[in-house]
């Protein structure tokens, strides 16, 4: 039960760090499994962005995402299950543009706190894909393919696995020039605390 009740919490989470202008182009999971259900991953945020074009509002949500995600507690809250042994970001290409992404390395104490469920009748491992996420990629067999249900399968005992997935999100703005500005100069790149709460008001 305790994996049925991730798999909705992660569902929730992937879904709730998108409200606002933050929003995530792609969700990249790599975990790795020990045979007794432990072990350590790593989660990409593919093309970090933000959902209107308004210069202050990317700036708002960059702070938010420096502030609350980067250097606070959200990431925590929003993956209770997991550990949280790193946090950055980053810029790659994506898709063929330069973008801002981020990345999260982590442990876990049981298999369920990364989102997959072990059905043991068949000796499979199983990750629902819920809500409006897309099925990107995996190293497991995707069962939506031919309407079928949006699952990813896997064999148990598998020691690596691997997936991806995207809710499809308004990309209005990216965060590459914020983002530049922000490493050269840091905390002033952003909006101080008191501009935070007057924009909030």
């Amino acid at each position: 039960m305790r994996a049925i009740r991730t798999l909705l919490v992660l569902a929730i989470a992937v879904s709730w760090i998108m409200t606002g202008c933050i929003v995530v182009g792609q969700h990249e999971w790599r975990v790795n499994l020990n045979k007794d259900g432990t072990g350590s991953g790593t989660l990409i945020f593919h093309n970090l962005a933000c959902d209107e074009s308004e210069p202050d509002s990317v700036k708002f949500a960059f702070t938010q995402l420096i502030r609350d995600y980067l250097n606070g507690d959200e990431l925590n809250e929003t993956y209770p299950n997991l550990n949280i042994k790193k946090k950055e970001l980053f810029l790659e290409t994506f898709d063929g543009s330069e973008v801002v992404s981020g990345r999260i390395e982590f442990t876990f104490d049981e298999i369920g706190d990364v989102g997959l469920y072990v059905y043991e009748p068949k000796d499979i491992m199983l990750y629902g894909i819920e809500g409006e996420n897309s099925f990107i990629s995996a190293n497991g067999v995707f069962a939506g393919e031919d309407g079928g249900p949006n699952i990813v399968i896997w064999e148990k005992g598998m020691d690596n696995v691997e997936f991806a997935v995207s809710e499809n999100p308004s990309i209005e703005a990216g965060y590459v020039e914020i983002y530049k500005d922000w490493k050269a100069n840091g905390e002033s790149a952003l909006f101080t605390q008191e501009e935070m709460d007057n924009i909030g008001e």
